[in-house]
């Protein structure tokens, strides 16, 4: 691989083509057969910084779904949403009380 082509800067103007070709290519729509499984992930976590315990509830619930979908199943992901947003109001609250 020639390395001297890979951008040293993340451009995202190049997403939209590549969405693009995902949804051309149905990747976005689910699968017509199998038992449905299905999954809601909890809301986001608003704690302060991101730490390595953030990405790993979402990897989880990856790693289950694609296993589901290797059995045959027809995967829902459902992310959840804080619609209250209590924790991000305690969290500001937090922070302006410094």
């Amino acid at each position: 691989m020639n390395t001297e082509n890979i951008p040293t800067r993340y451009d995202h103007t190049d997403e939209s083509s590549v969405y693009d070709q995902w949804e051309a290519a149905g990747l976005f729509k689910p699968a017509e057969t199998g038992e449905p499984f299905s999954m809601i992930m909890p809301p986001p976590n608003v704690t302060g910084d991101l730490h390595l315990g953030h990405g790993l509830t979402y990897a989880v619930h990856d790693v289950i779904a694609r296993y589901m979908r290797r059995r045959g199943k027809s995967v829902l992901i459902l992310p959840g949403a804080d619609h209250a947003a209590i924790a991000v109001q305690a969290l500001v609250e937090k922070k302006i009380q410094k």
